[in-house]
């Protein structure tokens, strides 16, 4: 009898421990997409950083124009964009990354260990295979456009820092037309790294310039329409 109560005391146990766990997993992890969310991305870049790792990289990734995606296709094809583009930035990065949806259609990625080219390389992988995925939907195929900013950790930079910094070059990358990959150069500049040419680089020197508004470098809104159903 005493077994049989102890038995079911360890079930019980395990039962609440297991419960435990799939709250905790279910509390970290963005429910759409099956990746991270920005609390348990945090948690783990502010870890990574504390450990005083002397090399990553930090992506801040923005779908482009994801309220006319919406708006034009319905929210169940905006939904699937981000579907795909979780599963095209986890293929893209190494075993050792993590990944988030940090919130709406804004994702970020940390590569620990990664060098500048190895990093832009990444960055711009993930940007071309966004821009080749084509998506069916009721009212026509889609396509859809990424920027990327991309800031570097020198194992001395909190993650307010680092995140700033990603956050600045991919302000640069929106500011220039989009579609780009633009990185922090060891001065603190953002930088066109990757991407089609657009003349963006020029647009943005006269920015931080200030010889020309950011008003007047906002570019037209072109949204990427392969094709409509009849």
């Amino acid at each position: 009898m005493a077994a049989r109560r102890q038995h079911g005391f360890a079930f019980f146990a395990l039962v609440k421990e297991r419960t435990q766990q799939r709250y905790k997993l279910a509390s970290e992890t963005d429910a759409l997409t099956g990746v991270p969310n920005r609390r348990a991305f945090l948690v783990r870049l502010d870890a990574h950083l504390t450990a005083g790792s002397v090399k990553g990289a930090l992506l801040y990734l923005d779908i482009d124009h994801f309220k006319a995606i919406n708006d034009r296709f319905g929210p169940a094809a905006g939904d699937q964009v981000l579907i795909e583009f979780a599963d095209i930035i986890s293929k893209a990065v190494p075993d050792d990354a993590f990944i988030a949806r940090i919130g709406g259609e804004e994702f970020s990625a940390y590569l620990p260990h990664a060098d500048r080219p190895g990093a832009i390389a990444i960055a711009e992988r993930i940007r071309a295979s966004l821009e080749a995925r084509r998506l069916g939907t009721a009212k026509g195929v889609l396509s859809a456009t990424v920027s990327i900013g991309v800031a570097f950790a020198d194992g001395h930079e909190d993650s307010h820092a680092l995140i700033s910094a990603a956050d600045a070059a991919l302000y640069a990358a929106k500011t220039t037309g989009r579609n780009a990959v633009w990185s922090m150069d060891i001065t603190g500049v953002p930088r066109f790294s990757a991407g089609p040419a657009t003349g963006g680089g020029a647009v943005f020197a006269e920015i931080l310039k200030g010889r020309l508004s950011a008003e007047i470098a906002e570019p037209l809104l072109i949204f990427p329409v392969v094709g409509t159903a009849p």
